[in-house]
């Protein structure tokens, strides 16, 4: 979910629990007469399977025997999938997991976003039954913060203040964490991702933020179109926020006008790995917009490039073994990224090699996925893009026959490639003279 984002209190959903106690299998409906009759909060917890923090906090938080011991005294707990119960998570506005919402009276009271221990939740509990909210402690520390120089502080305020929808102010912060971040120690990668994320968020519920990020989506543009912006910030600021912007037509309009006779961009100021990053961005976005013959052509050496990828993957891989070397649930989903962007990218690079009839180099990109990853869903993956770019072939079919070999279900791929006319093998090597 990359990607990035999820009024209805009448539908009676039956909630089952992943977990079981503390949470109650009542529907939604339920829940809240239940807390109306027993004079109890309700408490919604908002979660989802491939949720980290939500599965920490099932192992770690709701079975202990504090946390526990409040709710039954105090509130109905029940616990939704957000995936599984789509229009209850859409009416309870859930924008990320986990969200937990406290009701009082049947009406949401408060809500907080993100993982709590034991002891945090129920402070927070604490707080809610004596009538305090969370974001009076968050404009609080907004007004104490409000000249601060402090870039860790703030832009950790931003976050709280998103979460509150306190939109007006979060957009304060936001506006003077773009500037602010740029040179600030350990931002180089959070502020074009992370708070970019949540600047997105904030722009699609806020139109005057949309409005204020495009007016400096515009100045870069400006500059990036006149060749001032030959600096590799303003080009990665440029391309990250048209990108998080939903605004493509700008970097398609750039690569129209600055392309070569071969379909490349000079981009001569930039370091290898700066030139690296834009012509990566630039190649998704071509090949999103199904562009594939100018993807292909964009990139000079596409066996190269996937090379550094699956390097770039195992480096990923390996830092994450480290930083979450005793927290196995952790590891596992950050594994599971790494192995969803190393298939895209690889899956991409394999079917562009196809469109320029490099079917050798394709081959090579497709072993290398094979490699890292030797199973049904990396050969499935190069043959569904295969499929997609119309340049399916004998080592197509020969990848699927394994996939089904490994017990993978093939059978509505086998149909694509064989209306594709890829359902051929390689004829057999010629028989040696005896």
């Amino acid at each position: 979910m990359s990607h990035t984002g999820w009024p209805w209190l009448g539908c009676c959903l039956t909630l089952v629990l992943s977990g079981g106690e503390p949470f109650l299998d009542l529907s939604y409906e339920q829940a809240h007469q239940r807390a109306k009759d027993e004079g109890k909060l309700l408490l919604v917890d908002a979660t989802a399977s491939w949720c980290p923090p939500c599965k920490k906090m099932d192992k770690d938080t709701w079975p202990t025997e504090p946390v526990r011991a409040w709710l039954s005294e105090h509130a109905v707990a029940i616990q939704i999938d957000v995936d599984e119960k789509q229009e209850l998570a859409r009416s309870l506005k859930i924008e990320a997991m986990p969200t937990i919402i406290a009701f009082k009276d049947g009406a949401e009271f408060d809500r907080v976003v993100g993982y709590k221990g034991p002891d945090d939740l129920i402070a927070w509990l604490d707080d809610v039954r004596a009538g305090k909210r969370s974001v009076d402690s968050v404009r609080d520390k907004a007004k104490a913060l409000e000249s601060s120089p402090d870039v860790d502080a703030r832009y950790e305020l931003a976050g709280e203040l998103l979460q509150q929808r306190e939109y007006e102010r979060a957009l304060k912060e936001y506006l003077w964490l773009w500037p602010n971040t740029r040179e600030a120690k350990g931002y180089g990668g959070v502020r074009l991702s992370f708070m970019l994320s949540d600047i997105r968020r904030l722009c699609d519920a806020h139109e005057p933020a949309r409005e204020a990020f495009t007016e400096i989506l515009d100045v870069l543009d400006t500059k990036v179109n006149d060749g001032v912006a030959t600096e590799y910030d303003d080009l990665s600021e440029w391309l990250r926020l048209s990108q998080y912007l939903e605004d493509s037509r700008r970097v398609i309009a750039f690569y129209e006008t600055q392309r070569n006779a071969e379909g490349r961009l000079g981009l001569a100021r930039l370091s290898a790995f700066e030139r690296d990053y834009v012509t990566s961005e630039i190649f998704d976005l071509l090949m999103k917009q199904k562009r594939y013959l100018d993807a292909a052509r964009l990139i000079s050496d596409l066996e190269a490039k996937a090379r550094r990828e699956v390097r770039e993957a195992q480096q990923f891989g390996e830092m994450m073994e480290r930083l979450n070397a005793e927290d196995e649930e952790q590891l596992a989903s950050m594994k599971e990224f790494g192995r969803g962007q190393l298939e895209e990218e690889l899956t991409q690079l394999h079917a562009a090699a196809l469109v320029v009839d490099r079917r050798e180099v394709a081959q090579a990109i497709g072993g290398m996925l094979i490699g890292e990853y030797d199973d049904a869903s990396s050969r499935t993956a190069l043959v569904k893009m295969a499929i997609v770019v119309e340049r399916a072939g004998p080592e197509h079919v020969a990848w699927l026959d394994e996939a089904e070999r490994s017990g993978a279900d093939v059978a509505e791929l086998r149909t694509q490639l064989e209306s594709a006319g890829a359902s051929r093998r390689a004829p057999p090597e010629p028989e040696a003279p005896r």
